[in-house]
């Protein structure tokens, strides 16, 4: 980018996103009969952000119906102000939501929303995500039978959400699957794993083997390495069930089989 493109595209964004003020549209609005440079800056600023809100709540449904759409759009507008869109695709915005909402001063007695927040982006990102084989029952068997030639590797999209609070309630909660008492009688630290089965986002509830068989795999790895890892510090039957519940769900996928 050249100097003078540098300088257009900093007023441009300072003009959209900062102070309207001390903005000088002159420099980057061509002129239209009936309306100043001024006028013609604050219509477009009005519908840039506008679009962005509206983008946060169609990827945070869960947190605009736990917060309400006047609180909502309060932190949307807050969260809009300090992260201008950076892509030309807006399935890219919101990525630091879950983070800001943890500082954000007016929910600071509901930083459990921010969890809700998490589990909506994973979902966005999983139903984004690039397509990967559906769980095959009989290359599954042969995968867990052939500790020492398999590659094991996290599906993509896959994503783990750890809480301390019911966040698996809570985000049902908001994606209006469950009611109010059913959160109030879990009332216990939950964890969330994410995936695309087929056409189908899932979420479901972590346990202790599948958290631990989670983050064991980050890239593509082997079966009979990770299996002996985690037998020696979970239970054997804990451990083949977690193996064979994630690779039939679709979290976990075989990528690979060597020659051994």
């Amino acid at each position: 980018m050249t100097a003078q493109l540098d300088r257009l595209y900093t007023a441009f964004m300072e003009g959209v996103y900062g102070d309207l003020e001390k903005a000088a549209p002159q420099d980057f609005v061509k002129y239209r009969s009936g309306i100043d440079a001024k006028e013609q800056l604050a219509i477009y600023r009005s519908s840039v952000r506008e679009t962005l809100i509206q983008a946060l709540q169609d990827i945070y449904p869960a947190v605009h119906s736990g917060l309400g759409e006047r609180n909502f759009r309060l932190l949307a507008r807050d969260y809009v102000d300090q992260f201008p869109s950076q892509s030309s695709s807006l399935d890219d915005y919101g990525a630091f939501l879950s983070d800001f909402m943890l500082q954000h001063p007016a929910l600071q007695e509901q930083r459990h929303m921010a969890d809700v927040a998490r589990v909506d982006w994973c979902w966005h990102r999983a139903f984004h995500a690039a397509d990967t084989p559906l769980p095959d029952p009989h290359r599954i068997k042969q995968a867990l039978l052939n500790t020492e030639t398999t590659l094991l590797q996290r599906a993509s999209g896959a994503a783990l959400v750890l809480s301390t609070h019911p966040c698996f309630d809570l985000w049902r909660l908001g994606r209006g699957f469950i009611s109010e008492h059913a959160v109030k009688a879990s009332a216990t630290a939950q964890a969330c794993l994410v995936w695309r089965h087929g056409y189908d986002v899932c979420v479901a509830i972590a346990n202790e083997t599948d958290q631990l068989l989670y983050k064991s795999i980050e890239n593509p790895v082997a079966y009979g390495t990770k299996l002996d890892e985690l037998l020696s510090k979970c239970d054997a039957q804990q451990v083949v069930e977690g193996f064979v519940r994630a690779l039939s769900q679709g979290w976990l996928i075989v990528c690979e089989e060597t020659d051994d």
